[in-house]
């Protein structure tokens, strides 16, 4: 156990540590900080650009937006109705009656049944499994 601990306090303390410092690479020359009044210099300009050329406001002047009726709107939700009927016709032609969709449900119950498993393997092992006897001297604290 002090083992573990000391290489856990050996990590955490690794993970703090620094990097090695590379040396300057060859050919490059020291660049000191640039002092506020440097700084300021190269950002004096904030002047903006202008427009360039010109934009058409109204790209599209006769376009006529397409007007869709009621009633072809009413049509598609019909033929839509429509197929639907034949795939439970052609299903029940087949012999089978289409199924609902259970995915969510059955992946629930599974993972319930799991849980289960596993709360009643570890009751059976309580049980039937004996305590360990310890070795060396006895480490209870009270």
């Amino acid at each position: 156990m002090k083992k573990a601990l000391a290489l856990l306090a050996l990590f955490a303390l690794s993970a703090c540590a620094f990097g090695f410092i590379e040396g300057k690479p060859k050919g490059e020359e020291f660049r000191p900080e640039m002092s506020q009044e440097e700084v300021a210099a190269q950002q004096g300009y904030q002047g903006t650009q202008g427009t360039v050329g010109e934009v058409v406001v109204d790209t599209e002047p006769d376009f006529v937006p397409e007007i869709v009726s009621e009633s072809e709107n009413q049509a598609s939700l019909d033929q839509a109705d429509r197929d639907r009927q034949n795939l439970e016709a052609s299903a029940a032609r087949a012999g089978k009656a289409p199924e609902p969709d259970r995915g969510p449900w059955l992946a629930f119950i599974a993972l319930a049944v799991c849980v289960l498993a596993v709360f009643a393997v570890r009751q059976y092992a309580n049980k039937v499994v004996p305590e360990p006897e310890p070795k060396g001297r006895d480490r209870r604290l009270f």
